[in-house]
C-alpha cells in the first residue's frame, strides 16, 4: 500500500523573550530610548512576540504560514501562492490570477490558491504541498492535469485509486490545535504506471496541481473547463509549436 511521506519532527515552542524589553537609542539619541516591541521603529522584524507557549504573531499569520511544495514527483518548474493576507493598513493583498493561454478567461483572482508544476516523473512517491490553515479541506478544490475534485475528508491512508488526490494531516508542524497545523495536499499522479501509457511518461511531460480555497467551487463542469484550459497552457503541444507556459498573471499593484 502506498502512503504519503511523513516524518514527525519535534520542535520547541517559538518565542521572542526580548520583545518589549529593549533599550535602544533611536538614531543614537539618548533622549529617545525605544523599549517597545523590537525597538526598531515599530517595524517588528521578529515573527512572533511573547513567551514560550503563549507566543503570537507580529504579522498577519497568512504572511507566515504559507503553502509550499515539499516534494515533487518530477523537476519543479513553477510555483505560485496567493495568500490574500492583509497589510499593515488591513488591506487584502491580491497579487495573482490564473489566465490560461489566449482564452481570455480569468480564474481565482480573489481566492487563496496555490499552483505547482513539475516536469517528468522521477520518483515513485507523490507530489506533496503544505496547505496552511486558510484551506478548509471541505471547501477546497483541486485541479490536476489528470483529474478534478472538490471537497475533501482528511485521511492519512491511500485508497490506491488511479491518479489519487487526497488531503492528509500534517505531522511536520506543531500547534496547540489540529486546525492551526494545516494539512498536506498529496497528488499521486499515476498516469505512467498504467499499461500503454509509458510513452507519455517521458522527462519532458509537464504536470501540475492547482489548489483553491473556495466554498463556491463545487461546479464540476467549471472545474473540468479550467482543467482543459490549464492542460493546454501548462503542457503545451510541442508537436504544433506550442511550448508549455505559466498561466499565472500578476495583477496586484503596489500603489493605487
Amino acid at each position: 500500500m502506498r502512503t504519503a511521506p511523513a516524518t514527525d519532527r519535534a520542535r520547541a515552542d517559538t518565542s521572542d523573550p526580548y520583545c518589549d524589553r529593549h533599550q535602544e537609542r533611536m538614531n543614537g539619541d539618548p533622549r529617545q530610548v525605544v523599549t517597545e516591541h523590537d525597538a526598531w521603529n515599530d517595524e517588528n522584524f521578529s515573527v512572533v512576540k511573547g513567551a514560550p507557549g503563549a507566543a503570537t504573531f507580529n504579522n498577519d499569520p497568512g504572511d507566515i504560514m504559507r503553502a509550499y511544495p515539499r516534494y515533487t514527483k518530477g523537476d519543479l518548474m513553477n510555483f505560485t501562492y496567493d495568500d490574500l493576507s492583509r497589510d499593515y493598513g488591513d488591506e487584502t493583498l491580491n497579487w495573482y490570477e490564473i489566465s490560461p493561454g489566449e482564452t481570455g478567461h480569468h480564474y481565482v483572482n480573489d481566492k487563496r490558491f496555490s499552483l505547482v508544476s513539475w516536469r517528468g516523473r522521477h520518483s515513485d512517491g507523490p507530489t506533496e504541498v503544505y496547505l496552511p490553515p486558510g484551506f478548509d479541506p471541505a471547501a477546497t478544490a483541486v485541479v490536476t492535469d489528470r483529474t478534478t475534485q472538490y471537497g475533501f475528508t482528511v485521511r492519512n491512508a491511500s485508497a490506491n485509486t488511479p491518479d489519487e488526490v487526497m488531503i492528509a494531516d500534517d505531522p511536520h508542524t506543531t500547534h496547540s490545535s489540529a486546525a492551526g497545523r494545516g494539512h498536506r495536499l498529496v497528488v499521486f499522479d499515476d498516469q505512467g504506471e498504467r499499461p500503454g501509457n509509458d510513452a507519455e511518461d517521458d522527462t519532458d511531460t509537464w504536470h501540475y496541481a492547482l489548489v483553491v480555497a473556495d466554498p463556491d467551487a463545487a461546479d464540476t463542469a467549471r472545474l473540468q473547463d479550467i482543467r482543459a484550459e490549464l492542460n493546454a497552457a501548462v503542457q503545451g503541444d510541442p508537436s504544433h509549436g506550442r511550448q508549455p507556459t505559466n498561466p499565472v498573471q500578476l495583477v496586484g499593484k503596489l500603489n493605487e
